[in-house]
Order: structure tokens, then C-alpha cells, then sequence
């Protein structure tokens, strides 16, 4: 209960972001109902005012499957000539479920996508500690490892300023699930 209220103390509607929206909510779900009863009325509005802001940045989210080594969501375009499917399915809890098939990451795969502002990528990969590599247009790309998450997802996740970027491979991964959230 003391984490959660320094967490609330510390965050309103005007500077809550994914991840510190993610961060609050997680810890109100762990407080057992009586905790919850103890809040205060301010407290209580506040937190509802947060997670409401915190589910509009959500809500502007892009979310894309990989199903059949094919991006569902048009903001990510495969560029490489590499465009294979890994047909063996994974949940990601993230997701919400089970994806029966995700896009190889081989050596002429390339994902471009571009943003607008700052933005979180967070990439689910079937394999913790698997590297890829991310780079702005013009750049010398920059490695990025896996690492299990809370959930149990093996993502990376990487805030990235405005701009053209590639996802190309580091060593052999797949790719099921990619987010961009606006960080703001």
C-alpha cells in the first residue's frame, strides 16, 4: 500500500506515460481488497484520472501481429527480401493469447516503420537474450537483447525518437508481436 501511494504521489493525468501508467496499475492490482478500501476519496479519483489518461495513450497504440511472417498492422512494412514464417505458435501475453505463427528474423529481413514523435517499440520474440537490431534512417544500427518480461514475454524495449527505422537481425529470432505507444 506504501509503493502504491508514493507511486500516485508521484504521477497525475499531466505526466503519466506507459510506463509509469503500466507501473501504477499493476501495483493497484496487487493490493488485496482491503487496501483498496483504505484509500482516501482523493486518492481513489486520482488514480481513476491517471489510469484514464494512462488508457488514452494505450488506446493510440499500434499493435501487429506477425502471423504468417506478415505484419497485420500497415504501420510496420516489410522491406528486406527475407519475409518467412515461423509456424510454430507462442502466447504472448501481451496479446492476450496464443499467435500461431510469427516472421523469421534472417539475414535479408528488414522491417521499416516511421514516427512522429517519441515512441516505446517493445518487440516480442519467441527466445530471451536474442539480439536485433534497430537503426534510424542514416545510422549505424544499434543491437537491443531480449529479456523476459514480468508477464513472461520476451521482448525488448527501446524508446526511440522521431524517425524512419529498420528492425533488421542481429542472430536468428522470431518475431510474433510489436507495439508502439507514444511516450508521453
Amino acid at each position: 500500500l506504501v509503493a502504491f501511494r508514493e507511486m500516485l504521489a508521484a504521477t497525475d493525468e499531466n505526466n503519466v506515460t506507459s510506463a509509469t501508467g503500466a507501473a501504477l496499475k499493476g501495483a493497484y492490482e496487487r493490493l488485496s481488497a482491503a487496501q483498496k478500501q483504505s484509500l482516501t476519496e482523493a486518492e481513489k479519483s486520482r488514480y481513476l484520472a491517471v489510469i484514464a489518461k494512462y488508457e488514452e495513450i494505450l488506446s493510440s497504440s499500434v499493435k501487429s501481429t506477425f502471423l504468417g511472417g506478415k505484419p497485420s498492422d500497415p504501420a510496420f512494412s516489410l522491406t528486406g527480401s527475407a519475409q518467412n514464417a515461423d509456424n510454430k505458435s507462442m502466447e504472448v501475453h501481451a496479446y492476450g493469447g496464443t499467435l500461431d505463427s510469427g516472421l523469421k528474423m534472417e539475414t535479408n529481413t528488414e522491417i521499416t516503420f516511421t514516427i512522429t514523435s517519441r515512441t516505446v517499440l517493445t518487440l516480442y520474440l519467441k527466445e530471451a537474450g536474442k539480439s536485433i537490431k534497430i537503426g534510424k534512417d542514416g545510422e549505424t544500427p544499434s543491437k537491443y537483447k531480449s529479456v523476459a518480461d514480468a508477464a513472461g514475454d520476451n521482448v525488448v524495449v527501446v524508446t526511440l525518437e522521431a524517425g524512419t527505422y529498420k528492425i533488421t537481425k542481429d542472430n536468428p529470432a522470431t518475431l510474433y508481436y510489436a507495439t508502439l505507444t507514444p511516450d508521453i
